[in-house]
């Protein structure tokens, strides 16, 4: 099993290769405002929301926040609790917010198919 320190660097290491690839893949590119985006990892349909401050310039570097909700939530009910949108538009950042996995789409956890999911996030972005 991979350990939370690892899955959550694999995530952070990949979340900018996604919104930079998903152009490449498709996906109409970013601008600013609020976007739902899904791929497809280890057979599973993965959402996440993406928050695009006002001031974004596709030409310039933007740091990258990801922001992992807690067990039994999701991205769209953390938006509200955390108030990082508010704050990626005062300091130029993107927020984003993948959900987690679980029976049903309901009481999303980080802790199912780690490994699987880490992996197939690699080999989609080659």
């Amino acid at each position: 099993m991979c350990s939370p320190r690892r899955l959550t660097f694999a995530i952070l290491s990949c979340t900018l290769p996604l919104l930079l690839a998903s152009h490449a893949k498709g996906e109409s590119p970013l601008k600013p405002g609020d976007h739902t985006r899904t791929l497809r990892i280890d057979g599973l349909s993965r959402s996440y929301l993406v928050h695009v401050p006002p001031q974004y310039d596709p030409k310039n570097r933007t740091p990258v926040v990801l922001v992992l909700h807690g067990a039994g939530t999701n991205g769209q009910i953390t938006v509200p609790f955390c108030g990082l949108n508010k704050k990626s538009d005062e300091a130029g950042f993107i927020a984003v917010y993948p959900n987690g996995t679980g029976l049903a789409g309901l009481m999303l956890t980080w802790n199912r198919r780690p490994i699987a999911t880490r992996h197939a996030v690699g080999s989609h972005l080659r």
